[in-house]
């Protein structure tokens, strides 16, 4: 990953940590691309940044309407896209360091398991036992295909 591919994909798991439902969905890419402006980057290099995300399998790219595609050729970022989890688990690992991301995830699965065995079916009470927000739980859930 490029430093340009880098720093796109820290402000895209920025964005959506920063908001209250987490989505992982980015509906309006037009303040990436603004602070991406600011670092020196033009939109077409967002795109190439998005392109190249998208090669490796930490963004889904969308046009509009849900579109599940966008033309390589178009040489305007893509307005839509969404982190896939390989994508929000790059994120944890450099957010967290690869040691405590590994614990936290283990210790999900152990929780989980015990959760299940005794009838607690809900993700929420599994956050609540594990002393951790809800949504972070969710993410690694969806990040690791739980």
């Amino acid at each position: 990953m490029t430093t340009k591919e880098m720093e796109f994909m820290v402000l895209a798991c920025e964005t959506s940590d920063a908001r209250e439902n987490g989505s992982l969905f980015i509906g309006d890419v037009e303040p990436l691309i603004a602070t991406m402006n600011q670092k020196g980057y033009d939109e077409k290099e967002v795109w190439h940044c998005q392109l190249a995300l998208k090669r490796s399998g930490y963004i889904r790219l969308h046009a509009n309407y849900n579109v599940e595609d966008v033309d390589p050729a178009w040489s305007r970022a893509a307005p839509e896209f969404t982190i896939t989890p390989d994508g929000l688990q790059w994120w944890f690992i450099r957010k967290y360091g690869r040691a405590r991301y590994s614990r936290m995830v283990n210790d999900l699965k152990r929780t989980r398991d015990e959760c299940l065995r005794n009838g607690i079916l809900t993700v929420a009470a599994w956050a609540e036992k594990l002393n951790m927000p809800l949504l972070l739980v969710q993410k690694i859930m969806h990040a690791e295909r739980l």
